[in-house]
C-alpha cells in the first residue's frame, strides 16, 4: 500500500524592493499624513512614525557625512604637506602611506579595541580613527555619539590647525 503524497511546490522568490521603491513609498506615507492633518486636524495623534523615522535617518545620515568630510578635509591638508615636501610622486605616495597607516591600522575600523594586543589599545583607545569610527558607528547602527563626534572634531580641528599653516608655509617657500 502507498501513500499518495502531494507533489511539490516550489516556493515563490521573495519579492525584493528596490531603495527607490522604498523612497517613493515612505514620501508616499509622508505627503498622506500632510493631507490627513490637513483635512483632519484630530488625526495628528494617530499619524503614523514612519516619516519621522525618514527624517531622523536622513539627518543621521547627513550628521554622519557632514562629520567624515570635516574629518577628511583636515587629513587634506596633511597630505598637502606631504606632497610639498616630497618630490617625486613615488616619494609622495610612500610618505602618505607611512602617515597614514598607523592610523587606520592603529584604531577599531577593523577589528574591536578588546581584540588589539595590550601595548596598543592605549594607542587605540586615543586614535582620531577610532574616535570618527566610534562616531559613525553610532549614527548608522545606534549607540554613543556625542562625546566620540565632538572628540573626532576635536582631532580634526588640531590637524587643520598644525597641518594647514605648514602646508601654506612651505608652498609660500617654494613659490
Amino acid at each position: 500500500m502507498t501513500a499518495i503524497q502531494a507533489p511539490m511546490t516550489i516556493p515563490a522568490p521573495a519579492r525584493r524592493v528596490t531603495p527607490l521603491a522604498g523612497l517613493r513609498n515612505t514620501f508616499t506615507l509622508t505627503w498622506r499624513s500632510v493631507l490627513k492633518i490637513r483635512t483632519n486636524m484630530e488625526d495628528v495623534i494617530g499619524l503614523s512614525l514612519q516619516p519621522i523615522m525618514f527624517l531622523l535617518l536622513a539627518a543621521c545620515l547627513l550628521l554622519a557625512a557632514c562629520l567624515l568630510l570635516a574629518f577628511a578635509l583636515a587629513m587634506c591638508w596633511v597630505s598637502a604637506l606631504i606632497g610639498m615636501l616630497v618630490k617625486t610622486p613615488q616619494g609622495v605616495q610612500a610618505f602618505g602611506f607611512i602617515a597614514f597607516f598607523p592610523l587606520v591600522f592603529g584604531s577599531n575600523l577593523l577589528a574591536p579595541t578588546a581584540t588589539v594586543p595590550g601595548w596598543l589599545q592605549a594607542f587605540v583607545k586615543v586614535s582620531p580613527m577610532t574616535l570618527l569610527t566610534d562616531a559613525e558607528r553610532g549614527l548608522f547602527t545606534g549607540g554613543a555619539v556625542a562625546t566620540p563626534a565632538v572628540r573626532s572634531l576635536l582631532w580634526a580641528l588640531g590637524i587643520f590647525v598644525v597641518f594647514a599653516p605648514l602646508a601654506v608655509c612651505v608652498y609660500r617657500c617654494r613659490t
